[in-house]
């Protein structure tokens, strides 16, 4: 594969900023607000992506998103002076940031309602499909690298599974047809994309996979198969991101003392309140706290929304039948 430049170059931004502009849905909730401006600053440090909502004189407010919108040019990360940080929100994004910048010597305190896994986290699951076809180039240079990150580093490898993706494109739905075009070409055009193999109809994809050898796919139905993703273990991920973490000198504080219920500005300094009834403060606040981002920043027109995860058990006679097999979308 053809190594990937991951510096962000000016006019990546100025080309993601006029097809992207406000920040899109993810797993983790949607954030929308007019203080959210389409051409605000955004800061990628490690693979996090930082929205910059608010700056006084002392103190910088700061929220996460996982979807890569938009960001400054990778020289303007190491300008962002933080000697000490505070990260509201233990999911994916809090864990992640955490580690990113303890790696770069910051004093960092990251805070939750409930221990790793959170239940409240969007990535509290068994699994997550890890995949590399994406519309928004950026996003999918950012997920290759993941992907290598998935298959080598000793925090994560042991959570992942590279089993492949079937895609089964509906018969009349011209809009995923076309995301699928796009996304294997962003793929591709970085030299990823190399081993999908492409099918026709209900017999091909039995015949590929027999645990699909009884299927009702049509015919004319498109068929996509990618080697190259699979399944994490999504919860325990956020376990071996925790360890991780502490590993580095991160403090964590759970329960009531770690549960946010309000943000409030005092003489230019932002603070946070505990449901204990503490408050803190740090350089730098980090807030990451998914769906429930709309409760504690309470602007005109802020919305945050989640979605449901439901989980069912196997009979082991079904998971003999399946283990192994590609996950199907």
């Amino acid at each position: 594969m053809t190594p990937i430049d991951y510096s962000v170059r000016r006019e990546t931004l100025s080309r993601t900023e006029r097809q992207v502009g406000a920040p899109r849905a993810s797993r983790c909730g949607v954030v929308s607000s007019p203080h959210m401006h389409p051409r605000a600053p955004r800061y990628q440090i490690g693979k996090t992506i930082f929205l910059y909502l608010y700056q006084s004189p002392q103190v910088n407010f700061y929220a996460t998103t996982t979807y890569a919108c938009l960001v400054t040019t990778a020289e303007r990360v190491n300008t962002i002076a933080m000697s000490s940080v505070l990260i509201v929100g233990c999911g994916v994004m809090g864990l992640s940031s955490a580690i990113a910048l303890a790696e770069r010597g910051h004093k960092v305190v990251a805070m939750d309602s409930f221990p790793v896994p959170s239940p409240w986290s969007a990535a509290c699951d068994f699994n997550k499909i890890i995949r590399t076809e994406y519309t928004d180039k950026l996003y999918t240079e950012l997920s290759v690298a993941a992907l290598d990150e998935w298959r080598h580093s000793p925090v994560y490898n042991h959570t992942f599974k590279e089993c492949g993706r079937i895609l089964i494109t509906p018969e009349n739905h011209e809009g995923r047809r076309e995301f699928e075009r796009l996304s294997i070409a962003n793929l591709q055009a970085i030299g990823g994309g190399k081993y999908i193999e492409y099918y026709k109809g209900g017999e091909q994809l039995g015949g590929k996979f027999k645990v699909l050898s009884h299927n009702s796919v049509k015919d004319s139905t498109e068929i996509k198969w990618n080697p190259e993703s699979g399944l994490a273990h999504a919860a325990n991920a956020l376990r071996s991101a925790h360890a991780r973490a502490e590993q580095l000198g991160v403090t964590f504080v759970f329960g009531d003392a770690g549960r946010v219920v309000a943000t409030y500005t005092e003489n230019g300094t932002v603070y946070v309140i505990s449901a204990d009834g503490s408050k803190r403060t740090a350089d730098q606040v980090l807030l990451s706290a998914g769906a429930a981002t709309g409760y504690l920043v309470t602007w005109d027109n802020t919305s945050a929304t989640g979605l449901f995860i439901t989980h069912f058990k196997l009979t082991p006679q079904e998971y003999e039948k399946i283990q192994g097999h590609s996950c199907c979308v």
